[in-house]
């Protein structure tokens, strides 16, 4: 991909610009050209004898292009006359863009020894002032030598351009030594200067009257005459007429031509000075001594009184309508200059391009600088740094340098601030982050800015609000030492009693090599990073036994203090806590035992302590039976009464099962659940079991009140499908689990499917097969491969096969339809539409508005009425209701595939349609067309190829698709919920941007009406913000409970017609949403590596802090903590959380809805025991396992072979530490981007993951994927 910056790609640009000029045999007329007599406005606004003006683009666009070439340039200020190509040297369309003056085009010959030069096609009337006045901006490149004695005895370079008097007239401009200007303009004679510049571009003023002569470069007066005789004849070739890019026969070689002014008298001093003020701004030109004046003559673009020591490289933007200056972009054009500025957030390929508007008329923003180097050498002290970029520790020294340049602000009063955007030349190419530093005073000792150029652009977009009037600006080479600095200030904290003695010597070196950077001043980024990186791995490195200890620690407590006594229990379950607390201190007592042992030996002592069974309550004998045939069933391992959890596999043909049991002490008393529902005694030997967990738990009581309490899980396995969900199309009947065989019909632009299937049983396995081919498998719950289509029928095979081997096959046909023939108004698989803007077969006629509805449709952007509406008006609201128009809709849908269907109601009103189907919803997506609902609320895009049409249809009786009505409604939400959210809003701290908005899609047939629920996959819907909105004030978007509170929805703040957008990604199809403004920054981050996630994730509303606008970055994340997290992060979480399937995840629990949703969505999953654990602090591994299931419901993906996640893992020298359940999950996101490395890394799997970490990864997943803004 080309960059806007280069040449080549623009040129490519231009001509085919151009080239659409020559065959669209019209003129471009964005400045209509004007005579002298109405010749207002004009440069600077100076009008009066303004008898010529050719301005390149714009004369370029108002002449003519002949077989690739400029053929006649049009006079801006004579509506009759024209500029003609001179000897045949006219401007190739081709070399146009070569070359620019401040982002403007200019002429360009073939070659630096070559000339472009135009006359014009008759003589300028003789000035009745007797005088006459030329300006001019151009440059030249060609290097030559100059005569040293004038007159020259020959001529190297003609002058850019002759309007009258003796010839010829001479430009010679070495890159070396003395240069020469001479003219003749409105004289007898030729007068000149030796020296006239020094640097290129420049702008030049020509003026010639009775007894005055005078030469100004860059309006200083550079030669000049007091006697004068005046002439306007031209002498030589073509007398009489005048040109431009040449003295006639000496032509102005490698010269480029931006802007030639004449006036027919001579200009008086404050004229001149707004005409050249105009040029300089416009063109990046520096006059060094004079002020620049707007068009009126008093408002100063730029003042050199208010910028002593400064002045020097001036650039700047701004918007003069009388004086035709409309600069949106610049780049001082004076040697050296460095920083480039754009109005908006990107820097274009010309000035023209960048469609940013200047508010106010005759408002600028202006700076200059103070002529010192652009070299980094300014040493920094860490007192002067901003409060937020110094560093803490005494012993820690800055590596910041400041650049000598400075700048300084001078902005009109005016001037209405907006996002602008900063270049500093060679800040892309700097190994170190550089800052824009912005100061209220030169010595930038107070009140600092620091802002961060983006590294690969070394540009900066801010709101020039930034940048005050009269404050200085300049950049610094900032070595980041803060997040290394955070991590040794963290490892202060760690006790060495808690880790392993290998673990932490190997710390303590990375520790000592981290300090060492810290106190260099002359380290470099990459340096830092990699100590950094260095200490961060030997951090996660650290062997922790501080878990392990306090669990030793606190059993023995419980026994010394007598909580546990050993009478009370089992001697059995006694003995066994007893040898785990043994090998617990044994592994405590190992200097190089490993994670994984400490681990495994914490989880046998929590199993141990929770298994302690009381004496007296146990169970003899527990018997689980087959209930059909009472065929004993075994445990694994065999029921034990000193250990309360048991469980058991069966195959799917036991449908229920029976419980022999005998207490120890026969007058305890027990009772029996299944599933959480208690069984009578007489049922204990018939207790039916579904598909899937099933859990019995078996309470007894001795008659002291002592209570044991045995789980029993049997587990039935399944070989069926709960879900097989195709990429397009809709199964024929509704899927159903028991439904084994299915049809399918496509249309024929459907050429290829892939397939969701998802088990009931996660233990069993799925593969597939298409026309008779070979199997493949595919995890559950993840897409197939994408599989061609033949037209007709087609054979997709589903084979599950549970855990004894039994199978079921689910078989689906799919018929592709043939191609239509011509002329049949199929579509023709175009991809868009037909050629003619979709009226083929129908009218294209604008839409008759009804009842002042002012509806309005349109298809690929062209009115087209498909759809008629009406206003009326409930209490105090206004409702728009449409009524779409099938026949019209489906006519405009078989001009071809593609089409982008809109209906617009510009009423500020609620918005209800009518008329659409099922079958018309669903036939939008798979024919890849798209149907968006707008108005001035919300822009609804109508999500067809997300929806669960079975589903829907299946909630509707299985009605038929085109049976089934459709409505969309886009409204203000009542005042009861914005009450509740305001309310809400102001009690949590953060601002609600704009009030709720309802948008809602419900499906009907008959009295019955339902919603699609959950789609399958994440759509979007665009929320308006207000008009006046600062962009960079919009945190995120949010769904609105009826109780006012909201949960966060991944939101990117997005720019449709000059309005701002937030676009809302989620899974839901109706919902309240709104938008909030809620800033972070937590005192405990400021200096920390994940500051930026932190206080992004935070501000979401997805992480809270811990108190004191502390967050605590470093604290290792629970299981519990980490799925809400991940679900509030997604967007998934709700009020109407579904039944959760964990024993140890109490209804109680704070987390008990978010372990809920997220394991619904299969982000996360249980032990082998069933259990949670929510309590336990989450591994990297089990982290990243839960992202990448999250990743995979974003952006569903085929199954990784086993040798690409070999693969992938291979860069990682710990890989062989990620447990076997989670390689696929580690692989996919290392593939994706969301594990980042190069190299052998660590992955450190089984390290604790700390809050910092974790809104880091979330962060990653939510950006990688578009959800959020990057």
């Amino acid at each position: 991909m080309r960059v806007h910056g280069s040449r080549n790609y623009w040129n490519k640009q231009l001509i085919l610009l151009l080239v659409f000029m020559l065959v669209a045999e019209g003129f471009f007329t964005m400045l209509a050209p004007q005579t002298a007599k109405a010749a207002a406005p004009a440069p600077g606004g100076v009008s009066g004898d303004l008898i010529s003006w050719v301005e390149f683009t714009k004369s370029m666009e108002q002449g003519k292009i002949e077989n690739n070439l400029v053929t006649e340039l049009q006079d801006l200020a004579d509506e009759g006359r024209k500029w003609t190509p001179f000897a045949t040297k006219e401007q190739k369309v081709e070399n146009i863009g070569n070359k620019m003056i401040n982002f403007h085009l200019v002429t360009v010959p073939e070659s630096s020894d070559a000339a472009v030069q135009y006359k014009t096609n008759s003589p300028f009337a003789d000035p009745t002032s007797n005088a006459r006045e030329v300006f001019s901006v151009q440059s030249k490149d060609l290097d030559e030598a100059c005569p040293a004695v004038p007159p020259p005895g020959t001529y190297n370079s003609g002058f850019p351009w002759v309007m009258g008097g003796t010839m010829p007239d001479e430009y010679c401009s070495p890159k070396t030594g003395f240069g020469r200007i001479s003219s003749g303009l409105g004289s007898t004679q030729v007068r000149g200067t030796v020296n006239p510049f020094k640097e290129l571009p420049t702008m030049l003023n020509v003026s010639s009257a009775v007894n005055s002569w005078r030469l100004n470069m860059n309006g200083a007066i550079t030669g000049g005459e007091s006697t004068n005789t005046v002439n306007w004849e031209t002498t030589g070739a073509d007398d009489g007429y005048y040109a431009i890019g040449g003295a006639k026969a000496t032509p102005f070689k490698g010269g480029n031509i931006a802007e030639v002014l004449v006036y027919n008298r001579t200009l008086t001093d404050t004229e001149r000075q707004q005409v050249n003020s105009y040029l300089a701004l416009k063109y990046g030109m520096t006059m060094a001594t004079r002020d620049y004046l707007a068009s009126d003559g008093i408002t100063k673009m730029f003042s050199h009184a208010d910028n002593t020591g400064y002045g020097k490289h001036i650039t700047g933007i701004g918007r003069d309508d009388n004086g035709t200056l409309n600069q949106k972009q610049s780049k001082s054009q004076v040697a050296g200059a460095n920083v480039t500025i754009a109005l908006g957030d990107a820097i274009t390929a010309t000035n023209d391009a960048n469609t940013n508007p200047i508010a106010n008329d005759k408002s600028f923003f202006v700076f200059s600088d103070n002529n010192l180097s652009t070299v980094y050498a300014k040493v920094i002290d860490n007192d002067d740094l901003p409060a937020s970029h110094q560093l803490q520790l005494a012993t820690s020294v800055t590596s910041a340098k400041m650049m000598n340049r400075a700048y300084k602000v001078d902005k009109s009063a005016d001037w209405s601030d907006a996002p602008i955007t900063l270049k500093v030349d060679g800040a892309d190419a700097s190994e170190n982050q550089v800052f824009l530093f912005v100061s209220p005073d030169s010595a930038f000792s107070s009140d600092v800015t620091a802002l961060p150029l983006d590294a690969a652009t070394g540009q900066i977009t801010v709101n020039s609000s930034v940048l005050s009037d009269g404050s200085y600006f300049t950049f610094v080479e900032y070595v980041d030492k803060r997040s290394l600095e955070s991590h040794v200030i963290d490892a202060g904290t760690l006790v060495e009693a808690n880790y392993t003695a290998a673990s932490w010597q190997a710390f303590q070196q990375a520790l000592a090599d981290s300090n060492s950077i810290l106190t260099d001043a002359n380290k470099m980024q990459d340096e830092v990073n990699a100590a950094l990186k260095a200490l961060e791995d030997a951090r996660v490195a650290l062997v922790s036994i501080a878990a392990l200890q306090e669990k030793v620690d606190e059993i023995n407590g419980e026994i010394t203090g007598g909580t546990l006594t050993e009478t009370d229990y089992t001697e059995e379950s006694w003995a066994e806590l007893q040898n785990k607390l043994g090998e617990a201190q044994t592994v405590l007592n190992d200097p190089n035992a490993t994670k994984a042992e400490i681990d495994a030996a914490l989880k046998a002592l929590e199993t141990a302590r929770g298994n302690l069974v009381m004496a007296g309550a146990e169970l003899e004998s527990l018997n689980v039976f087959n209930a059909d045939d009472r065929s004993p069933i075994d445990f694994e391992p065999p029921f034990d009464g000193d250990r309360y959890l048991n469980y058991t596999t069966v195959s799917n043909s036991v449908y229920g099962v029976g419980i022999e049991l005998k207490a120890l002490n026969p007058n305890s008393t027990v009772k029996v659940t299944l599933n959480g529902q208690e069984v009578d005694a007489a049922e204990w030997d018939r207790l039916p079991l579904h598909e899937g967990l099933n859990v019995i738990k078996v309470e007894v009581t001795d008659p002291n009140g002592n209570t044991n309490v045995y789980r029993i899980e049997v587990y039935r396995v399944s070989n069926k499908l709960i879900s097989l969900t195709p990429s397009t199309g809709v199964l024929e009947p509704a899927f159903d689990t028991l439904t084994e065989n299915y049809k399918m019909s496509v249309t024929n632009s459907v050429y290829q499917l892939h397939w969701t299937p998802v088990t009931l049983d996660s233990t069993a396995t799925i593969e597939f097969s298409v026309n008779g081919g070979a199997y493949a498998g595919i995890a559950r719950g993840t897409a197939t491969p994408l599989h061609s289509l033949q037209v007709g029928d087609n054979t997709v095979v589903f084979k599950v096969t549970d855990q004894d081997g039994v199978e079921r096959l689910y078989t689906v046909i799919v018929t592709r339809a043939s191609a239509p023939t011509p002329g049949d108004g199929g579509g023709g698989g175009n991809g868009g539409n037909s050629g003619n803007g979709g009226n083929e077969g129908g009218s294209a006629t604008a839409p008759v508005p009804s009842d002042g509805s002012d509806i309005r449709t349109s298809v690929n952007g062209k009115e087209y009425s498909f759809a008629t509406g009406k206003t009326s008006t409930s209490g105090d609201r206004t409702i728009t209701s449409v009524q779409v128009d099938l026949d019209k809709l489906n006519n405009a849908l078989n001009q071809g595939n593609g089409q982008k269907l809109e209906i617009l109601s510009p009423k500020d009103s609620d918005l209800k349609v009518d008329g659409l189907t099922a079958e018309t919803v669903k036939q939008i997506a798979d024919k890849g067309a798209t149907l968006e609902i707008i108005n001035p609320l919300a822009i609804y895009p109508v999500p067809g190829g997300k929806m669960d049409f079975n589903g829907v249809s299946k909630q509707l009786d299985n009605a038929a698709l085109g049976d089934i009505a459709v409505h969309i409604d886009i409204k203000r939400s009542s005042d009861t919920l914005i009450n509740n959210a305001k309310n809400k809003a102001s009690a949590e701290g953060y601002e609600l941007l704009v009030n709720p908005v309802d948008l809602d899609l419900t499906f009907s047939h008959g009295s019955k009406t339902v919603r699609s629920e959950q789609l399958n996959g994440y759509a979007a819907k665009y929320i308006a913000q207000p008009e006046d909105i600062d962009p960079n004030r919009i945190t995120t978007g949010v769904i609105v409970n009826p109780d006012g509170s909201v949960f966060h929805v991944p939101t990117v703040v997005t720019k449709i017609n000059n309005r701002y957008y937030a676009m809302i990604n989620d899974l839901r199809s109706s919902g309240s949403y709104s938008v909030i403004w809620n800033p972070q920054d937590f005192d405990d981050v400021k200096k920390h590596w994940g500051k930026a996630d932190v206080n992004n994730i935070a501000a979401r509303l997805d992480l809270a802090g811990t108190g004191n606008n502390t967050f605590s970055p470093d604290r290792n994340v629970t299981r519990s903590e980490f799925s809400e997290i991940v679900g509030l992060g997604l967007g998934l979480m709700r009020q109407n959380a579904p039944e959760n399937m964990f024993p140890d995840v109490p209804a109680s629990a704070w987390y008990r809805n978010s372990v809920a949703i997220a394991t619904e969505f299969d982000i996360v999953r249980g032990y082998d025991d069933g259990n949670f654990y929510g309590d336990q602090q989450i591994t990297r591994e089990q982290g990243i396992a839960m992202v990448a299931r999250a990743y995979n419901l974003i952006d569903p993906q085929t199954s990784l072979s086993e040798n690409r996640i070999a693969e992938l893992l291979a860069n990682y020298k710990d890989a062989a530490s990620v447990s076997a359940w989670a390689r696929a999950e580690v692989a996919r996101l290392i593939e994706v981007g969301i594990v980042q490395g190069n190299g052998p890394q660590l992955l450190s799997p089984q390290s604790n993951m700390t809050r910092a970490e974790t809104t880091a990864l979330i962060a990653r997943l939510l950006k990688t994927t578009n959800l959020i803004d990057k």
